[in-house]
């Protein structure tokens, strides 16, 4: 294990940017073999618009299982 020195850095982001570039490769590689399941969202939008995509991507998962009553539509 690393020791801690504060700094509120953990051991992901002390890796070198080749480490993160394989890490996101396979992550992916893993939505685009499973895109029933995964869904890549652009990160460089508004904090906003990632909430929008999140909120009506969760709600199209899980429209089977969502309360038409709950007041929610797609």
């Amino acid at each position: 294990r690393l020791k801690s020195d504060n700094s509120g850095e953990d051991r992901f982001e002390s890796l070198d940017v080749s480490f993160h570039d394989r890490l996101r490769k396979g992550y992916l590689e893993i939505a685009k073999q499973n895109p029933s399941r995964c869904v890549v969202v652009d990160a460089g939008q508004s904090v906003e618009k990632i909430a929008d995509v999140l909120f009506e991507n969760t709600l199209k998962k899980f429209s089977d299982v969502i309360p038409a009553k709950a007041g929610i539509h797609l």
